[in-house]
């Protein structure tokens, strides 16, 4: 379990492919079509969850969260990671799978 505030080289443990697998695991999408150009609302719903974990939790850059989810754009990371927290406001559903992935890895959840 993986505290807030511990020191950046135990963190260095998680990398962004690992959240990307957990959110994978709880949602049931593929991880081969989540890393893919494939553009499907399922889709995106699981790389913004990877995407809002990998830097809330990792501290991770766009470019390093982008290179993670099949070489993407880091600003269409950080469009991705705006609407991400967006949703986790907004969407019940989607704050809860973040929750639980949250909780999972980290054993928090905000």
């Amino acid at each position: 379990m993986i505290e807030h505030d511990v020191p950046p080289t135990m963190v260095s443990a998680f990398t962004t492919r690992i959240i990307a697998r957990a959110v994978c695991e709880e949602t049931g999408v593929d991880f081969d079509l989540m890393i893919s150009p494939a553009r499907h609302q399922s889709l995106f719903r699981a790389r913004a969850a990877t995407t809002w974990l990998a830097r809330e939790r990792l501290h991770r850059s766009f470019p390093v969260i982008g290179a993670a989810l099949g070489r993407r754009d880091h600003s269409s990371i950080m469009h991705q990671f705006a609407r991400a927290s967006e949703l986790r406001q907004r969407d019940v559903e989607f704050r809860a799978l973040v929750d639980r992935v949250d909780a999972k890895l980290f054993g928090t959840a905000q």
